[in-house]
């Protein structure tokens, strides 16, 4: 087994600057041995050379003092650390400009891009394409090191002020998609323009391609060398982040760590996720960390979810400002460390799946609408990409359930998936609304005979019918729908609920009467029982206002089609909950306490009670994993505790 696949990293990126060029490394490696941190990711070369190299692109830093990446690289390894090597092939020194003009992006007037003293380049430029695999080479050859990471890896259309630049119209790109497509370069990004589709298809190869060439290199070198970029295209570690920014619109998304980690482990289990824990504020303000209470939970998620523990701070510890942050990672970094063995190797125990939709399909307000419901619910569901179900459509065939909130489009052998499984399936929204064969695949699932958009209006409602299906609803029987709507003309086959009352007037007062329930229902269930859709998006209403209403209508439909879960648990809504089945059979169920957060600040988090695990055997033994140890706890079938902190860990014996 290669080194990462154990899955138990524990690894701190520092984002070297070049005044780091003289750092001291006994002081850095004795902070990482305190952290007990197995793995380093520190800058070797690229923008910066942190060693003094023999190619003509080599820039090293003009503070470098000595050997810096050979020294970290034999000190961390006498200390049991493992190194990465961090590469920046995004930009360049301006020093190099004049003599390789060719390496840049340009943009629609021809100009270059410059920031600071650095300069944009291309991906089909000779830097990328050429001289970046040399300087990799060279530090494979001359380090033992353990992997390599790219940053800011494929096309870049914006620079760190955020300053929008356009489409690289570098002579590279004109040649290369010219081959590719027989086109010119798009003027302009424009979704569902066809020129751009082809050009992100494009972007897409082009990326892919490189990356491949990259991988060659490596595994030429003849030992373990792991690969990580922000990709799944011949990678190793899957690189994501967690991440805040200042002008960054709320609602915050609280799930970000588990939903990357997840995302990985779940749709691409040959692979490892690598999510790291920002601890700036924003990019802006790199020197301030986030509230300590959100750097924990991001990283207990990632713990949770299945994946190791990343941190990252700019510069060395010495000096840096925030020793909150600090203390914060540290403490969860030590707990991983005591209770590794129970980590890392973990199986999903769902019977669930979420789609997860492509990211050209726009917002992803219903996806993570409904993976806010999932959480809050306690339901154990499993993230299924798009794309990954297009290359390995059996991969339908594990679950009992799978929902595609808002899922517009998909790939034949996705859409032959969704049709052929035994599954039951959950529509929600724009369902398949840009897929060719939309309607029909519309048709064959769920039974309408006719569709047509409904009146773009406001004040539309829908009537929470029949009683029986809609339990949460005793005493409201009308709940808002500020989405699109469309009609369905359904035969005695097809089961209708949920008529929709049609708008009329809203204001003002004395006007606000009219409305009238019609014969359109806003939820259709198949004549088998097996498929439902909805005719709007409650989980993107969900995610986008908030209002428990919209929850509780898709839940009750999930309840209508069933889905039994293997541990059942129970909980307040602001804490998320997780179990799954460790390697000896065991189980391991975790708590996370999301109740000091506020929408926007995360305080300490506030006790909370009324937990449970309705596990499927009788226990031997229940161990809790502390900070001090393992320590036993009540063995029941019916699992119960508390929580006064923020994070609680079970491993349940059989």
């Amino acid at each position: 087994m290669k080194w990462w696949q154990d899955n138990r990293m524990r690894m701190i990126q520092n984002n070297l600057r070049d005044i780091d060029g003289d750092m001291d490394v006994d002081a850095l490696v004795s902070e990482l041995r305190d952290f007990c941190c197995n793995t380093v990711m520190v800058g070797a070369s690229g923008i910066t050379t942190f060693f003094q190299g023999s190619l003509a692109s080599d820039v090293p830093s003009p503070y470098l003092q000595g050997d810096k990446l050979g020294e970290i690289v034999e000190k961390c390894h006498a200390a049991g650390i493992r190194v990465i090597a961090r590469f920046d092939f995004s930009k360049t020194h301006i020093s190099l400009m004049n003599a390789h003009p060719d390496w840049y992006y340009r943009d629609a007037q021809g100009c270059h891009v410059t920031y600071n003293d650095t300069v944009q380049t291309c991906v089909n430029g000779d830097y990328q394409q050429t001289c970046a695999l040399e300087m990799i080479s060279e530090v494979l050859d001359r380090y033992a090191v353990d992997g390599i990471f790219f940053n800011m890896f494929g096309y870049t259309t914006r620079d760190y002020s955020g300053v929008y630049h356009g489409i690289c119209r570098c002579e590279g790109c004109r040649r290369r998609f010219r081959a590719f497509s027989g086109m010119e370069l798009p003027v302009a990004e424009t979704e569902g323009d066809p020129l751009f589709e082809r050009y992100k298809e494009f972007k897409q190869f082009t990326v892919a391609e490189l990356l491949e060439k990259i991988r060659r290199l490596v595994d030429s070198k003849g030992r373990d060398i792991a690969v990580c970029t922000y990709s799944t295209d011949h990678t190793d570690l899957v690189r994501d982040e967690s991440n805040s920014a200042v002008d960054r619109p709320l609602p915050f998304w609280l799930y970000s760590a588990s939903e990357n980690c997840q995302t990985i482990r779940d749709g691409y289990p040959g692979q490892i996720s690598c999510n790291v824990a920002i601890n700036a504020v924003d990019i802006f303000y790199r020197f301030q960390g986030v509230s300590p209470y959100l750097t924990q939970m991001r990283l207990f998620q990632n713990m949770a979810a299945g994946s190791g523990l990343d941190w990252c701070i700019i510069g060395r510890f010495e000096g840096y400002p925030d020793r909150l942050g600090c203390e914060a990672a540290k403490a969860v970094f030590r707990f991983h460390a005591r209770h590794e063995k129970y980590y890392g190797r973990l199986r999903s125990l769902a019977r669930v799946a979420l789609l997860k939709p492509m990211k050209k399909q726009g917002d992803q307000y219903a996806y993570h609408g409904a993976y806010r419901m999932l959480k809050e619910e306690h339901v154990l569901f499993d993230i299924l990409p798009v794309d990954v179900l297009e290359k390995e459509p059996r991969r339908a065939e594990k679950y009992e359930l799978i929902i595609a909130p808002d899922v517009m489009d998909m790939g034949h052998g996705a859409l032959r998936a969704l049709r052929e499984t035994p599954a039951r399936l959950l529509t929600t929204g724009r369902f398949l609304r840009d897929h060719p064969q939309g309607w029909q695949a519309r048709q064959t699932m769920f039974g309408p005979e006719e569709e047509k958009p409904a009146p773009a209006k406001r004040s539309w409602y829908v009537s929470t019918e029949p009683k029986d299906v809609f339990t949460s609803f005793p005493r409201r029987d009308w709940v808002f729908v500020d989405e699109p709507l469309v009609y369905w003309t359904v035969g005695n086959a097809t089961r209708a609920l949920l008529p929709m009352v049609a708008p009329a007037n809203y204001g003002p007062p004395e006007r606000c009467f009219g409305h009238v329930k019609t014969e359109h229902p806003a939820v259709i269930v198949s004549p088998d029982g097996q498929r439902a859709a909805f005719a709007f998006a409650p989980d993107r209403l969900y995610d986008r206002l908030g209002y428990e209403d919209h929850k509780q209508l898709m839940m009750d439909v999930v309840k209508l089609l069933g889905c039994d879960s293997t541990v059942r648990l129970k909980g307040p809504e602001c804490v998320e909950m997780f179990a799954d089945a460790l390697e000896d059979g065991s189980l391991l169920v975790q708590s996370i306490n999301h109740s000091g957060f506020n929408g926007s600040t995360f305080f300490a988090p506030r006790p909370v009670h009324g937990l449970e695990a309705l596990l499927p055997f009788r226990p031997s033994r229940v161990v809790e994993l502390t900070t001090e140890g393992e320590k036993e706890f009540p063995a029941e079938q019916r699992l119960r505790w508390e929580m006064e902190g923020l994070y609680r860990a079970f491993v349940i014996v059989p």
